[in-house]
């Protein structure tokens, strides 16, 4: 019961700064390629949809995923690897629902779509690192 909530709380704790970085991404975003003036209510629901989202698909995909490597390979795999791997599954996952609904469905904008992609990018990313730097730590320690 030990290993679960120390699982759970570092889940939470690399989430949290994951979706920092991710809501930074989306102002810096839309800072840099926005014609007109945002608002923080243009911002409010990117970033609620990254962190429903970004949670339901850290949760379900990402930290199984991260766990498994490191039971399999443990000490073998490179650090850096966590995040690579990381990110390649959660923006190959996010950018074919982004872009399907941008051209199929033609509910979203590819400018948004890209958006989105970027955003769980840099989601994932950050979570990967963060994710190697706390069981790394956490081994050190034992």
């Amino acid at each position: 019961m030990k290993e679960m909530a120390t699982h759970l709380k570092g889940f939470v704790a690399i989430f949290a700064l994951s979706w920092l970085v991710s809501a930074a991404t989306v102002a810096g975003w839309l800072y840099r390629t926005s014609v007109e003036d945002f608002t923080l209510n243009d911002m409010i629901p990117f970033w609620i949809i990254l962190g429903v989202a970004g949670l339901l698909i850290s949760a379900i995909c990402s930290m199984p995923l991260l766990l498994l490597l490191r039971r399999r390979f443990g000490a073998t795999m490179k650090p850096f690897m966590y995040p690579l791997v990381n990110a390649l599954l959660v923006s190959l996952l996010v950018a074919a629902i982004a872009y399907s609904l941008a051209f199929a469905a033609g509910n979203l904008s590819v400018g948004e779509a890209g958006l989105f992609t970027a955003a769980f990018v840099s989601l994932s990313l950050t979570f990967g690192l963060g994710f190697s730097a706390f069981y790394r730590a956490r081994e050190k320690q034992n």
